[in-house]
């Protein structure tokens, strides 16, 4: 099933894992999944981060939409303003008088509109954030991805960890068994030091083989709780088991996208924007403002609200603003946007063809580490048959105590290969899984 589906299909579903009291199991990877995107507190972060990039396109294209304000003033005229007109208007031709016109009290009310008609620089602004949704977007994905495959490995791990919890148990039994039937016999005189020892050591070697288990089993246990947001008292455990005998290999011929890839070639596209933004400083600005109101005027301190006495007063007017000089300051600024585009540029096509190598890797080993695993199955299932045969050929007395204790050895030999094995493939595979 493709992540993606998967995805859809569990927030759908209602998550079924079930609680005993302080005991939590989980019935599958699935399902351990959505448990963990559900209450992973950086992927809620990273949903913060989107709305907030969100948020930044919706204020950018603000700027691009008309502003409306209202206004209101009162004033009051300390010192009429004085004019020269001529002298005719008061009887003396061929003079010049200064004639003081208005009134004491002004009042104005009006609302302004200001509407941008040529910003390239805006434009390029709405641009920029769009790609910082995007970013931000690649980023929550690729730690959406990361913790996929984390939970992956580690709930592969505990189900390995539980298995060979159980084998060992089983082996320390058999151990146990010779070790005091070849006491027994070395009492007797029927057999030397060296195969006392040998008993003994396999007999401790099994010890440590399940002291490792249950370590193993521990910390995958925490990190899973970790990873799934269960608190550390709590006992977790998985309905689902792990069969060592019948391990099968998923076919995987192809990764899904690269996000890292596409983040990095988002990051070379922002930066070529933000040198068209740098250049964009040279262009002129063109604007248009209009202004609806009207004007109150008064001899004494006092104030109308009627109609008439109200004087309207309206005009629009066409702003160009070229950029001549400011000190050289967009220059610079436009060197450092070049320099930043050209860095991402050669950074993407390092980055591109060192993750392109990756994966070709990662698809490599995954199928490397398959086939070593079912290697080292065969030979485990073949030694846990030879070693069965020799333990029934020897409580027959055909053969001696040293074949069966050579046979228990490799036995053990080749059940630690396996186990090595299956943890090596699920740390690959469990990548795998998280890009599919």
């Amino acid at each position: 099933m493709k992540i993606r589906s998967l995805i859809v299909s569990l927030c759908i579903c209602s998550i079924s894992w079930s609680q005993e009291g302080n005991r939590i199991t989980i019935s599958s990877l699935e399902e351990a999944i959505s448990l963990a995107t559900d209450r992973n507190l950086t992927l809620t972060m990273n949903e913060l981060q989107l709305e907030r990039a969100r948020m930044e396109l919706k204020l950018a294209q603000s700027a691009a939409k008309p502003q409306v304000s209202g206004s209101f003033t009162g004033q009051k005229n300390l010192e009429l303003p004085t004019t020269f007109v001529p002298g005719e208007l008061f009887g003396q031709p061929g003079e010049t008088v200064a004639a003081q016109f208005g009134q004491e009290y002004q009042y104005t009310a009006g609302v302004t509109v200001n509407k941008s008609l040529i910003d390239l620089s805006n434009r390029l602004s709405i641009k920029e954030r769009n790609k910082d949704i995007d970013i931000v977007a690649s980023d929550n994905a690729i730690y959406r991805e990361y913790l996929i495959g984390h939970i992956s490995y580690s709930y592969h791990s505990l189900l390995l960890a539980e298995e060979a919890k159980h084998l060992a148990q089983e082996d320390i039994q058999v151990a146990d068994s010779v070790f005091q039937i070849t006491q027994s016999k070395f009492d007797e005189g029927l057999l030397d030091l060296g195969a006392l020892n040998r008993s003994k050591v396999n007999f401790n070697r099994v010890k440590q083989d399940l002291n490792e288990a249950i370590l193993v089993y521990e910390d995958s246990q925490k990190t899973l709780k970790e990873a799934l947001g269960i608190a550390h008292h709590k006992t977790l455990s998985l309905s689902e088991k792990l069969r060592l005998n019948g391990f099968e290999v998923p076919t995987t011929e192809s990764l899904g996208a690269n996000l890292e890839i596409l983040k990095s070639e988002q990051q070379t596209e922002k930066a070529a924007l933000g040198l068209k933004q740098a250049r964009s400083e040279y262009y002129p600005k063109i604007s248009l403002t209009s202004y609806f109101g009207s004007q109150l005027f008064q001899d004494e301190f006092d104030f109308s609200l009627s109609h008439e006495n109200w004087s309207p007063v309206q005009y629009a007017s066409l702003s160009v603003s070229v950029p001549i000089f400011n000190g050289f300051s967009t220059r610079r600024k436009v060197k450092i946007a070049k320099l930043d585009a050209e860095f991402s540029e050669l950074n993407f096509k390092q980055e591109k063809d060192r993750l392109e190598a990756e994966d070709a890797l990662l698809l490599k080993n995954q199928n490397l580490t398959a086939s070593m695993a079912l290697t080292s199955l065969e030979n485990y299932q073949l030694h846990k048959e030879i070693v069965a045969l020799e333990f029934s050929k020897y409580t027959e007395g055909l053969v001696g105590l040293e074949i069966y204790l050579n046979a228990f050895e490799d036995y053990l030999n080749a059940k630690s290969v396996y186990l090595n094995a299956l943890t090596t493939y699920y740390q690959y595979s469990a990548k795998v899984y998280s890009r599919s």
